[in-house]
């Protein structure tokens, strides 16, 4: 049911700086229409109310990624995600780290698909002195897609599922021990694409994949079954 002509009470939790340990929060009542989503309303209290709120976004479409949030203490993308209470608490996504109100550091993830090697390279030597697997030449003739990466491909990289993960440091600095369902789904497509020929369930294993065995909740805006599309496979 999406409701019409809402008064909707926003409370947004706020911080300055990447110093500041304990957030604020700064609460705002928007009259919202028909169909209005969570991005519309921060849109609008940036436009009308307050310019210094800090949020990302690009699309508007969800194709982006950029805009993931914790709206009522669940990972969305506010482009899709529709107000449909009248009470909404607004949190940047968890268990990374925090640049500005609802911005998050992408960085540290990117460093670390850089830093081992977790990505596709002509170079096939190149991926394996990253990642420390034994490689061998990539053969560049045609290949068949398989279906599990057909649907691996839909991931937009909002890192909602990296938020939503239990089992990871909520501060984001520790992924060696545990690298979370964002890592493995890049190491999932890597590992189902008959191009790349590095060990990706070795790498798997060495950032503690097994730790999801006793969870199984991988959750992801999009709908993709992270657990049985990318974790399963590289338990196997």
């Amino acid at each position: 049911m999406i409701l019409k002509n809402l008064k909707v009470r926003l409370a947004i939790n706020r911080f300055k700086s990447r110093q500041e340990i304990e957030s604020a929060k700064s609460t705002f009542i928007v009259t919202v229409e028909d169909g209005a989503t969570i991005l519309q309303a921060l849109q609008y209290i940036y436009e009308c109310l307050d310019p210094t709120l800090a949020f990302e976004y690009s699309c508007r479409y969800g194709r982006c990624g950029l805009c993931g949030v914790i709206v009522n203490e669940r990972p969305v993308l506010a482009c899709t995600a529709f107000i449909r209470t009248a009470e909404i608490n607004i949190k940047p996504l968890a268990n990374l780290p925090r640049v500005r109100d609802l911005v998050i550091d992408r960085t540290l993830l990117d460093a670390f698909l850089k830093e081992h090697g977790i990505y596709f390279a002509a170079n096939a030597g190149e991926a394996a002195a990253a990642s420390g697997s034994v490689n061998t030449s990539p053969d560049f003739k045609p290949v068949m897609v398989p279906g599990g990466l057909v649907k691996l491909s839909g991931c937009l990289e909002c890192l909602c599922c990296h938020s939503a993960c239990s089992s990871l440091d909520p501060g984001g600095d520790k992924l060696e021990n545990f690298a979370g369902p964002y890592i493995f789904l890049k190491l999932a497509q890597l590992h189902l694409d008959p191009r790349d020929h590095v060990d990706r369930k070795d790498q798997a294993r060495r950032f503690g994949i097994e730790k999801c065995l006793s969870c199984k909740g991988c959750y992801c805006p999009q709908g993709i079954p992270v657990y049985r599309e990318a974790i399963q496979p590289l338990l196997s």
